[in-house]
């Protein structure tokens, strides 16, 4: 056997093994309370690897918290928002908690999730919902929305990418618009912090095509920020209103960028 088949062989052993993972939590889902639609476990995992309910629900209602700190610290409040874009939703780990806040506000997700997608469709009546392509132009409309945040989404773009999507929000969000972005800092361990600190900016390509397990495309892989390269690189687009260091569930900074 070679190199190439015993690989494939352990990626797919490595793929049984999760799969064997989801079924005691579909199981446990029945039992399990929620304020708002609790999505299947292979879709929990895909979004953050958590297989319990209770953390996944604890999680969305932490980061929820923390993006209500990133509004006020930016200076808005809540209830001026009227247009809310999630971008990157997933299966709404975030859009149930934080709709919640924002009950006078129009809610739209994206994500190029099809199966997240769908099962929103499905769960959150009320709520816009489109499938983003890899690239832009996506589904909405110019000046749509007063209100965009992205959790998860600029961790894993390639600089390409990113300045691709950066381009595309500001084209969507509103004048004044209020952009609520999650980046990997510095604290959270790059694999070349010389790398890093020399640009300011590092992309990881890790697990690729048979290998990669989580579903994602090919591109979706890691990526690190520091302030000093937000500051001077997204400014081509927006002002940068702040960067709170282990904004989002102190792990990931948070920044807050004001449409120009």
């Amino acid at each position: 056997m070679n190199i190439r088949s015993a690989n494939k062989i352990r990626a797919a052993v490595r793929k049984i093994i999760t799969e064997l993972k989801f079924l005691p939590y579909y199981i446990s889902d029945i039992h399990a309370s929620s304020r708002y639609p609790l999505p299947p476990v292979r879709l929990r995992y895909r979004v953050g690897a958590d297989f319990d309910a209770s953390t996944f629900l604890t999680k969305g209602e932490r980061i929820a918290g923390d993006l209500l700190q990133g509004v006020a610290d930016a200076g808005y409040e809540p209830s001026q928002f009227r247009s809310v874009l999630d971008f990157g939703c997933g299966c709404g780990r975030v859009m149930g908690p934080l709709r919640e806040k924002m009950p006078q506000a129009a809610w739209h997700g994206a994500d190029i999730d099809p199966m997240a997608i769908a099962w929103m469709s499905k769960n959150y009546q009320g709520v816009v919902l489109k499938q983003n392509p890899f690239h832009p132009p996506s589904l909405f409309g110019a000046n749509q929305f007063d209100l965009i945040y992205g959790v998860s989404v600029f961790t894993h773009l390639d600089e390409a990418f990113q300045d691709e999507w950066l381009s595309e929000l500001h084209r969507m969000s509103s004048a004044g618009g209020l952009l609520l972005l999650s980046i990997h800092g510095e604290t959270v361990t790059p694999p070349d912090i010389s790398a890093l600190r020399a640009k300011g900016f590092l992309f990881q390509v890790t697990k690729t095509g048979f290998y990669k397990l989580d579903g994602l495309p090919d591109f979706y892989q890691l990526a690190w920020h520091l302030p000093e390269y937000i500051r001077s690189h997204w400014s081509r687009w927006f002002e940068v209103a702040g960067i709170r260091p282990r904004g989002i569930n102190n792990h990931q900074d948070l920044v807050m960028l004001r449409r120009k």
